[in-house]
């Protein structure tokens, strides 16, 4: 799937279960650098450190450099945020709608093979 972040299209196939894996291990070490980032008494060191988190998430789960296409080299916690909650987005749906087609298959079969109350054995018949 190709997603569009602040206006670079970006590739995300989140089927591939290695980029899946990449980006539930990204999301995660987001979540802890985050976390130890509220400890800085400044709040401008914090925005920045926020902007540099989400820019090593880009690069690690895009690829070296996408960063620096996604935001131009800018700290702005605005972008920053928008462009993580872009791809937390699509992950989300695409996670989401992989189990519904799999709840759906799963439903598929079973009405398709599973025996009917017509195919139920009385006792007696035994």
């Amino acid at each position: 799937m190709t997603i569009n972040v602040l206006g670079v299209e970006l590739e995300l196939d989140i089927y591939d279960v290695d980029v899946y894996e990449k980006l539930e291990k990204e999301v995660a070490e987001v979540k802890r650098k985050t976390d130890e980032t509220e400890q800085e008494e400044n709040n401008a060191k914090k925005l920045r450190r926020h902007c540099a988190i989400v820019k090593e998430f880009f690069d690690n789960v895009f690829g070296p450099g996408t960063s620096e296409k996604v935001f131009k080299g800018k700290d702005n916690i605005k972008d920053c945020t928008d462009a993580y909650i872009m791809v937390i987005g699509a992950y989300s749906e695409a996670v989401y709608a992989y189990g519904e087609a799999m709840e759906n298959s799963h439903n598929e079969i079973m009405s398709r093979y599973a025996p009917g109350p017509e195919d139920e054995v009385e006792d007696d018949e035994v």
